[in-house]
This record gives C-alpha cells, structure tokens and sequence, in this order.
C-alpha cells in the first residue's frame, strides 16, 4: 500500500472538515498529470474523478476566465473554485478531459509548444 495512499485518504478527509469552515475562498487548482501508472506529479484518474464529485457536491466550479469575478465581494456559501491544468500532457485529454465531461466541468488547459 505504501505511503501515498494513507496521505491521500487524509488528506481528503481534512479537505471535507475544512472547506465547509471556508465558504468565501476563491480557489485556482492546477494539475499537471492525469496517469494510472505514472508516479511522478500525477494523480491517478480514479482519484481525479473522486475530486470532481467532492468539488461538484461542495463548490462552486466556475472557469477560469471568470474567476477575477468572484475575488471580490464573494458571498457564495460554499468555496468557489476553477480547475486548470498545466504543460498539456496527452493524459490530460486520454485521462482527465472524459472525467471532466461527465460531471459537466469545464477546465483551462495550459499548453506548452516547441
């Protein structure tokens, strides 16, 4: 089982007791990886989509182009949040982009070219 499996599962579970306690946070993830097997800054696309689903329960997922908007004078009730993803790995469409469709999210990707 390792390490990173105890860390994930406390971690989410601190994540449910805190977020609630922050209704007005404003909130930019950004992922790098979205991979089954890879080990190095990725999450694993079973753990990505138990993400989306706390996220979707309890947030207020806007895209990251309005985000700006809700700096300011945000009264949500719940913590308002953009997901982003960076360097533009292949995962991020063969894992991520799928997992985003279902649950009705949008996200920004980041690309790098060259």
């Amino acid at each position: 089982m390792g390490v990173k499996q105890p860390v994930k599962k406390f971690l989410i579970k601190v994540g449910k007791k805190i977020a609630p306690s922050l209704p007005y946070r404003v909130v930019v993830l950004c992922y790098h990886s979205v991979h089954p097997t890879k080990l190095f800054a990725s999450i694993t696309p079973s753990l990505f989509e138990q993400h989306l689903l706390w996220m979707k329960e309890n947030c207020r997922l806007v895209p990251f182009n309005q985000i700006l908007c809700h700096t300011r004078g945000n009264k949500e009730d719940r913590p308002t949040v953009s997901i982003t993803f960076d360097d533009g790995y292949a995962d991020n469409y063969e894992y991520a982009f799928s997992l985003l469709q279902k649950f009705g999210i949008k996200a920004t990707f980041f690309v790098t070219v060259g």
